[in-house]
């Protein structure tokens, strides 16, 4: 009862996998952000590298094609060098969802896929691009140019690959049998 009263808190909610690249991968929903996390870390490349790829990312989940996927941003109130910089989408999930310190990555919470690396925002400062560092925390901008930037995906509002959850078959296997024994006790 009092439950309802609570406002609700922020959280990373993993809503079923897609097959990427080979292999299956997470969809995490940001309930915070709005926004669905893709549990992949793109192989390095610099920034017109990583953009392109996140540009012309396209899955196809039960017959809809999501293709507006995205570098994640750094808006202008995140674009401050340093630690504990919380308003970037990277600063966002590296401090508040996951709850890492400055210093270390230490948690990667529902993560599989999130590296101790340099990981590209698809935010431009003039000829620079900001970037953030999952190894320690660190908010910076330096150029588009560096061939080490990881790329993570990112797309806006709730996506959900869910499959049916084992419960469900293991409940409609079972009452299968029970209508099967009734059959044989009533012959």
């Amino acid at each position: 009862m009092f439950g309802s009263s609570l406002p609700a808190s922020a959280a990373l909610v993993e809503h079923g996998t897609v097959t990427y690249e080979g292999m299956e991968r997470r969809l995490i929903y940001d309930t915070d952000l709005n926004v669905t996390w893709l549990d992949f870390s793109n192989a390095p490349g610099n920034y017109v590298t990583q953009a392109s790829w996140a540009d012309n990312l396209a899955i196809t989940i039960n017959g809809q094609t999501y293709d507006d996927w995205r570098l994640p941003a750094t808006p202008p109130v995140s674009q401050i060098v340093g630690y504990n910089v919380i308003g970037s989408d990277l600063g966002h999930l590296y401090y508040f969802e996951l709850g890492n310190l400055a210093g270390a990555l230490a948690n990667t919470g529902v993560f599989q896929n999130l590296l101790p690396v340099w990981y590209t925002s698809g935010t431009e400062s003039g000829s620079n691009i900001w970037h953030f560092g999952f190894f320690d925390g660190w908010n910076t901008y330096g150029t588009k140019n560096y061939s080490s930037y990881y790329g993570i995906a990112v797309h806006e509002g709730e996506i959900t690959a869910a499959p049916i959850p084992g419960a469900v078959w293991l409940l409609g296997s079972s009452l299968l049998g029970i209508i099967g024994i009734k059959r044989k006790v009533k012959k």
